[in-house]
């Protein structure tokens, strides 16, 4: 099924950080406040979703690196995009995410109420790697020879063949250029 035009926000679906699992009348709260198909199994896909991002430091409004957000936003604009390289994770860079994933097909793994695959503005691994290729073809598109560099904003270097990248656990891992 096509994903969702505009879900709700990951801001609204992250949980309040808690020691212990949350009610099962809480999540079904949860489910329903944020339009989401409210079966256990989708209640417990969600959840999974949303515990990964905070094991793997996925990038979403709760970031406050920076640095790792302007990446993030440069490559963005590089791979269609355009934001504003702010460093921090406004509703335009959210908008980006979003619209970014749906062009793509990428979608979360719990559903809307509608049985529609959710897309939210999260950028995990699987995001971040996405975008750096996407970003990368598109650079390497332009006449200019150094274009796929200046989109992931690394210096060009002849002998190096590989850009710095946002991802989603530690925004500086790097991939191969082509």
């Amino acid at each position: 099924p096509p994903a969702q035009a505009r879900p709700t926000t990951p801001a609204a679906q992250t949980p309040p950080a808690q020691a212990e699992p949350l009610a099962e009348g809480e999540i079904a709260r949860l489910l329903q406040e944020r339009r989401l198909l409210g079966t256990q199994v989708n209640a417990r896909l969600f959840m999974a979703e949303i515990e990964s991002y905070r094991k793997t430091q996925a990038l979403g409004p709760d970031t406050t690196d920076a640095e790792a957000l302007k990446r993030l936003q440069t490559l963005l604009g590089a791979a269609g995009f355009p934001v504003t390289s702010t460093g921090s994770f406004d509703e335009a860079t959210a908008n980006a995410v979003i619209a970014f994933k749906l062009r793509e097909g990428i979608h979360q793994t719990y559903r809307n109420a509608d049985g529609t695959f959710a897309v939210n503005e999260y950028v995990d691994e699987a995001t971040a790697k996405s975008l750096v290729e996407s970003a990368t073809k598109a650079a390497a598109a332009k006449p200019n020879g150094d274009a796929a560099a200046e989109a992931t904003g690394q210096t060009p270097d002849p002998a190096a063949q590989t850009t710095t990248q946002p991802t989603a656990s530690s925004a500086t891992e790097t991939a191969p250029t082509e």
